[in-house]
């Protein structure tokens, strides 16, 4: 059940040469290596080689199974080293197995030179201690001082306090574990914390340094504590925090809670997954709402009884089956009781204010619970378990939300009466009849993937949907659909469909997927809303005007941040983010009517050129690392694309589109198509009617990624004709001055290359007066070119406003001017050291024809130097000397590994000549810490750094780890790190196969806490497997060492077969996440032994 255990089953595994065959941790499992490792043959590398085209990746193979002559070199060099490290522990080689030595000796009890090794002390310091101090007496450490020993258990059970009392004065300890503990002024005007992570996570709320004094009056401010999955054993000392309102200890080893039993203010207990027996002394907490005491061990809840307050429960994976003691609790509204010993609601019938359960979640349970009497129950979940028989729930009319997923019901007719639902969810059953769904017409949500339905025809007047999931069942026929007019998302992949007609007026659908059906005609399907989505795949026909080519470039990119909001909700959010990042200078209409330009600036950044793959899968993450927009995986971004087309004359014609994820399009200044979806991508997607005018086009989308890939791919139907336009740079702001200087002059030059045919151009100039003035302005040379005659007006300047007006000037000579040139050069200087920028406003070119040239006004900026005001030196692992050491500096070496020596010389950050994971473990090692020493340290992420990109850190350094305190603190902040990423979806990924072993790794994502079930399917539909992973914070759980294993058996322990398997990935919603338990996918991978 993934529970860590300490004995192994001795069924399994044994020691025979011991008194007691058991195996405690694995110690004795060294027993058969006592010479190191065993010498064997690989047999697989022969296979591999032997196989012509192999499901995986044969290099990849070849590369995890070497040679044996490489082994057995491997093997030789480890031989010798284990028998190094054997001897110098007083080992025999090839005699007795020196762990388990050892393990023998740790369970003896310790004498005084033992315990004050332990503790760090000499042992005379040590015992004069213990004489002097009545704290350590009371631990039972006096008979060290008369040459006696201590038990080893009671050593191990009191050492925190043993050390705590070491650091702090004399204390006297009583426990009186039977009875309450009242709260007593402490005499040293502190408060005794002795669980060390207990204290960590108070310090950090208090906003205290580490072992600084907590006193009474400190706790007295805690109105809160979240610490969760912090190894926390005891609550002592939270008794004086009189104040706290909410406690968060999920997931940690508390057994007593004897601390609670007179905070009267707490009104939110959560405790999932700790080791509670006994919940008395929270029996008089009268003001909790909520009691979160899933995943515990207890058995009687008689102590809650009269908790009137309290509106809600979590008892999940308790072994509790009586809840007769709840049956007074007034304001009670809903329990959680997955994976218990329940079997009667009943006793709770009495309650008027109840109306959820969540049950289920073991596949034992046959039968529904007794739900006589709830007729106040709105919402009801029974998931994951054998039930068939339904016809108990009949009586529940006021359910709204009913789930039974991943059950084995086949006769839905007792739901008939159930008039007022609106959700329902019966995925995953045996489900063919669905008559009795006819009459519910509240229902707006209807989940039955996964069944075994052909007839439709029951749902055609349930008129108020908006949701219908009916993926993966036998329907051929979907006349009955057409009436659904509120329908928004619509699910009927993996059926036996051919005719989509029926779908083609439902005009709300945002989504509909018809993948892997018998589809031919999509063509019913353009009269639906452009902005819908239409997943065809695996079908013999595709959408109208597939199939055309898709225009790779070069296009001109930017990227920009999108904050804290990425795909769907950053499109939605009507934030021009051009705008955003140039202050206002640049914005989307302004590109999308006339272009961009290489080199001019948004923010900090540049346009630049870049190709865009046509078939890559995240070819716009691939675009903005190849152009150096940007570093790594790039989450919540938008890349904005502009290119030129020219068509041969006005083309009405169709655009086809593909994202992930939101999309927008211009075409000419105006939106002609937006889909605020997040999505995968490898090719088209969407559709959308536009009109190509003669001449040059204008074309400018934005992608807007939140997680995972990031993908575009634009194109045209294939009979419409246009060519790219490469993209030049016509005008230019240039200066000959490297270095600038207050008081000094420098000349700005107005530029222009690759021209055709100039024949006069106009500008104003627009500067900050504060920092420059301008001086003098002269016309240049270009349209004078072959002595040609020009008119030409300086304008006026305005060093108070910062303008320059009216500078135009015209070729009088006929015919215009190709070719390079200078048009203008203005004389300034700097008067302030501050950065600016010289821009051009009403700037219009034109040839000898009188007809406009496009052009995008050019900017010029002004980076002035600073000069440091302090003396401060950047450390080295500061790469990018920002002030602060973050997972950007990481990117930065990352990105120069093998490099010796480096381009950037700072990402040698040791100093060494060349880049490896001891520079990324110097970097690692000083994460959070800012170059200003007064400055606290503050471990956080990075906009722009990813989880991909830690994770890749980690790995560097775990193979490269030498051991050192360097490394290893390195280590541990980049794992506290990688816990901080938190997707925006929940989301289920491809597995990781293990070749020639059926054993493998499932990653996944939570966007928010949940309960984790995973389900194993064979190809025929069969469960093989549940996979129950427990509430699981919200991360990312992709990695081998975070992701869901199996073992490639079944229920009863049995390996499968080699073959196709799916797996599906369900969450449980519980009172922390109310939402979670929406989600539910399904994969397919291969297994192969």
């Amino acid at each position: 059940s993934g529970n860590r255990i300490d004995v192994a089953p001795t069924e399994i595994v044994s020691n025979p040469a011991a008194s007691d065959p058991a195996v405690h941790n694995g110690l004795s499992c060294i027993g058969c290596h006592t010479e190191g490792m065993k010498t064997v043959t690989d047999q697989v590398r022969t296979v591999i080689e032997q196989t012509v085209n192999p499901p995986f990746d044969k290099d990849y193979a070849l590369l995890l199974y070497v040679t044996q002559a490489r082994m057995d070199a491997l093997l030789a060099e480890d031989t010798a080293r284990y028998r190094a490290a054997l001897e110098k522990t007083g080992g025999v080689f090839g005699g007795i197995e020196p762990v388990h030595r050892f393990y023998e000796a740790f369970q003896d009890a310790l004498e005084a030179p033992d315990a004050s090794a332990a503790v760090g002390l000499q042992t005379d310091a040590f015992l004069t201690q213990i004489s002097q101090k009545s704290s350590l007496q009371n631990l039972g450490l006096t008979a060290l001082t008369s040459g006696g020993n201590v038990k080893r258990d009671a050593w191990t059970q009191n050492f925190s306090e043993i050390i705590t009392a070491l650091q702090s004065p004399d204390t006297p300890v009583t426990t009186t574990p039977d009875t309450v503990r009242p709260v007593l002024p402490t005499p040293t005007g502190t408060v005794r914390i002795p669980d060390p992570n207990l204290r960590n996570a108070i310090e950090q709320r208090l906003g205290k340094n580490p072992n600084d004094a907590i006193t009474p009056e400190d706790m007295e401010r805690l109105t809160e504590i979240v610490a969760d999955e912090s190894d926390i054993r005891d609550l002592t000392g939270l008794e004086y925090a009189t104040n706290l309102e909410r406690i968060e200890f999920r997931h940690n080893a508390i057994t007593d809670l004897t601390p609670l039993t007179n905070l009267l203010r707490l009104d939110n207990i959560k405790l999932r997954g700790n080791q509670i027996t006994n919940v008395t002394p929270v029996a008089k907490l009268f003001n909790v709402e909520w009691m979160g005491l899933e995943e515990n061990q207890i058995t009687d809840l008689s102590p809650l009884k009269n908790l009137k307050k309290l509106n809600g429960i979590g008892l999940s994976g308790n072994p509790v089956t009586d809840l007769s003691p709840l049956a007074g609790l007034i304001s009670l509204e809903g329990i959680a009781a997955s994976n218990t010993g329940i079997t009667d609601f009943s006793p709770l019938a009495n309650l008027r204010r109840f109306e959820w359960i969540e049950y289920g979640n073991d596949s034992s349970i046959s039968a529904l619970p007794s739900l006589k009497g709830l007729k106040t129950l709105r919402r009801l979940v029974i998931e994951n378990c054998s039930i068939s028989d339904i016809s108990g729930l009949t009586e529940l009319t006021s359910l709204a939300h009913l789930s039974l997923q991943s059950n084995t019901v086949t006769d839905i007719s007792p739901l008939a009466h159930l008039k007022n639902l609106i959700h329902l969810d019966l995925n995953h059953n045996r489900i063919s009849d669905l008559s009795p769904l006819a009459g519910l017409t509240r229902l707006e949500r209807l989940i039955l993937e996964h069944n075994d339905i052909s007839d439709i025809s029951a749902l055609a007047k349930l008129t108020s949907l908006t949701e219908l999931n009916l993926e993966g069942n036998l329907i051929s026929d979907i006349s009955s659909l057409s009436n659904l007019k509120k329908l928004i998302e619509l699910k009927l992949d993996s059926n036996l469909i051919t005719d989509v007609s029926p779908l083609s007026g439902l005009t709300n659908l945002r989504e509909v997927n018809l993948r892997n059906n018998a589809i031919s005609d999509f063509s019913p399907l353009e009269r639906l809303p452009e902005t819908t989505t239409i997943q065809a795949q695996d079908n013999p026909g595709a959408l109208t005007g597939s199939g055309g080519t898709k225009i790779t470039g070069p296009w001109l990119w930017m990227i920009v941040s999108t904050g804290d909001r990425g795909g769907a909700d950053a499109a939605r959010s009507d934030i021009d983010f051009l705008a955003r990042a140039s202050n206002g200078d640049i914005t989307e209409l302004k590109v999308a009517t006339d272009g961009a330009t290489k080199g001019n600036p948004v923010g900090n950044k540049v346009w630049r050129l870049g190709e865009l793959s046509a078939t890559d899968g995240n070819n716009l993450n691939a675009m903005a690392n190849a152009t150096g927009l940007g570093t790594g995986d790039l989450n919540n971004h938008v890349a904005y694309g502009s290119i030129a087309l020219e068509s041969p004359r006005e083309q009405k014609t169709t655009m086809l589109i593909g994202s992930d994820d939101a999309v927008k399009v211009w075409l000419n200044g105006e939106l002609v198509h937006y889909n605020p979806v997040n999505r995968g991508s490898s090719g088209y997607q969407d559709q959308a009617p536009v009109t190509l005018t003669a001449g040059k086009n204008v074309l400018l989308v934005a992608v807007y990624e939140s997680r995972g890939g990031w993908s575009g791919f634009f194109g045209f139907t294939p009979e419409t004709e246009y060519t790219d336009l490469t993209p030049v740079t016509r005008f230019s702001l240039t200066t000959d001055t490297t270095e600038f200087q207050v008081d000094s002059k420098f000349v700005l030059h107005l530029n222009t290359a690759n021209m055709e045919d100039l024949a006069g151009w106009q500008t104003d100039v627009v500067f900050d007066p504060a920092i420059l003035k301008a001086n003098s302005i002269i016309q240049g040379s270009f349209l004078k070119h072959n002595n040609g005659q020009t008119h030409f007006s300086r304008g006026t300047i305005n060093n108070t406003t910062g303008r320059i007006t009216g500078i135009t000037a015209a070729r009088l000579t006929n015919g215009g001017v190709d070719g390079d040139g200078t048009l203008l050069s203005i004389n300034f200087t700097l008067i302030k050291a501050e950065d600016t920028r010289v821009r051009l406003r009403n700037f219009k070119a034109g040839d000898s024809e009188g007809k406009p040239i496009q052009a995008t006004a050019p900017e010029f900026r002004i980076r002035y130097p600073k000069t440091e005001t302090t003396v401060t030196t950047i450390p080295a692992w500061d790469v990018n000397e920002d002030g602060v050491t973050d997972g950007t500096d990481i990117q930065l070496v990352i990105a120069a590994l093998g490099q010796s020596p480096p381009t950037n010389p700072r990402t040698d950050v040791n100093g060494d000549g060349t880049v490896d994971g001891a520079d990324i473990a110097l970097v690692a090692a000083h994460l959070g810490e800012k170059n200003d020493p007064a400055a606290p340290t503050a471990l956080k992420r990075t906009p722009g750094t990813t989880y991909k990109v830690i994770q890749h850190a980690l790995d560097i350094l775990h193979a490269a780890d030498d051991g050192s305190p360097l490394f290893q603190h390195g280590i541990a902040n980049l794992q506290r790190l990688l816990t901080l990423f938190i997707p925006e979806v929940t989301a289920l990924l491809p597995n990781y196969p293990n070749p020639f072993n059926p054993e493998t790794w499932i990653p996944y994502q939570l966007s928010e806490p949940a309960g984790v079930t995973l389900h194993i399917y064979a190809i025929n539909g069969t469960k093989v497997r549940t996979l129950r992973l427990g509430l699981m914070p919200a991360g990312i759980y992709h990695d081998r060492n975070r992701a869901a294993y199996w073992d490639g058996k079944n229920d009863v322990g049995e390996s499968v077969a080699s073959g196709v398997y799916f797996y599906t990935l369900s969450t449980e919603s519980t009172r922390d996440s109310v939402t979670a338990g929406d989600f539910n996918a399904t994969r397919k991978m291969l297994i192969r032994k």
